[in-house]
C-alpha cells in the first residue's frame, strides 16, 4: 500500500492535510505543528497499541518512536500522530474516524507498504513537472508521428 500525505499551510497550530492511496484521495488529516514528522519517504509497520487495545499503522519516522497513524478531530487530539478522518469540518478540524479502515485496508495489502509526506507546496511542483514531462513527450510522439505519416 502506498500512501501519499500532502500537507496544507498551517492554521491555529494544526496542519491539515490530505491523505492519498495508491494515488486516489482516500481522507482528511491533521497533525500538531509541536512534534509533526518531516517530509520524506518512510515504511509502515503494523502496531498493537495498547492505550485503544487495538492494532494502528505506525509510521517508521526517524527521531520519532511512536508515530501513530489515529482518528481524532484537533491537533489537540495529536502529540505528533497522524489524525485520519473522513471529513474536514473547518480549516484546523475533522471528523469520523477513517484509522479503522486504513488498517483493513493496510492488513489486505500485506501489512506492508509506504508514505511519503509532502509539505505545503511540494506535491504541487513535483505535479507541474510531470504534467510538463508527459507534454514534451506527448508532443514529441505527436511530432514523430506526424513526419511518419
Amino acid at each position: 500500500m502506498n500512501l501519499e500525505l500532502v500537507r496544507e499551510e498551517h492554521v491555529n497550530g494544526a496542519i491539515p492535510g490530505k491523505l492519498y492511496k495508491d494515488g486516489f484521495f482516500y481522507c482528511y488529516t491533521i497533525e500538531t505543528e509541536r512534534n509533526y514528522i518531516k517530509p520524506g519517504l518512510m515504511q509502515l509497520v503494523p502496531q498493537w497499541w495498547e492505550r485503544k487495545n487495538r492494532w494502528v499503522v505506525k509510521i517508521d519516522a526517524p527521531g520519532h518512536t511512536a508515530i501513530y497513524m489515529h482518528g481524532g478531530n484537533t491537533e489537540k487530539d495529536s502529540n505528533g500522530c497522524v489524525l485520519c478522518a473522513e471529513y474536514r469540518t473547518g480549516a484546523d478540524s475533522i471528523w469520523k474516524d477513517k484509522s479503522k479502515q486504513l488498517w483493513n485496508d493496510f492488513e489486505a495489502a500485506g501489512k506492508t507498504g509506504t508514505i511519503r509526506v509532502y509539505d505545503p507546496g511540494e506535491k504541487d511542483k513535483e505535479g507541474v513537472t510531470n504534467i510538463v514531462l508527459i507534454a514534451l513527450i506527448a508532443g514529441g510522439a505527436l511530432f514523430a508521428l506526424r513526419k511518419f505519416l
